[in-house]
């Protein structure tokens, strides 16, 4: 009898853990720059939106702050880690409210006298979920 409760078991909890739902993230859209931004600026967006919207996912002030919205709230990180891996790509580790975001950007163009379009990646790890998008935007002063 024992053998057979075991055995029911070992063959239930690969089923068990599949009904539980996976943890996700989904990015808002800004509906205007916030007010903390002021003078030079990060402004990303999704590579399937059109940057002349404004519809922007991750601000930051190029310096310590920057921002997501996730279910509405606006989700304020911190800058901890600035690399330049190669000329012309930067990543930079944000943390906030649990929340770590990463971005690999590469400067496409100069834009302006002190700006770039860029083009990559923003990975949001928030507990045990993770996405990770392609996105493009400008950043300048």
């Amino acid at each position: 009898m024992r053998n057979h409760l075991l055995l029911l078991l070992v063959c239930l909890a690969p089923s068990l853990a599949k009904t539980q739902p996976s943890p996700s993230i989904q990015l808002d859209y800004f509906a205007a720059i916030p007010s903390e931004i002021d003078g030079c600026s990060e402004t990303y967006t999704y590579t399937t939106a059109s940057l002349k919207k404004g519809k922007y996912i991750f601000i930051s002030d190029m310096q310590e702050l920057a921002m997501i919205r996730v279910k509405g709230k606006i989700i304020h990180l911190k800058k901890v880690s600035e690399t330049q891996p190669s000329s012309k790509t930067y990543k930079n580790i944000y943390k906030g409210e649990g929340y770590t975001v990463i971005t690999l950007m590469k400067e496409v163009r100069p834009e302006g006298d002190e700006g770039g379009y860029n083009k990559g990646t923003l990975e949001v790890r928030f507990g045990g979920a993770t996405i990770t998008l392609v996105i493009h935007g400008v950043a300048g002063c």
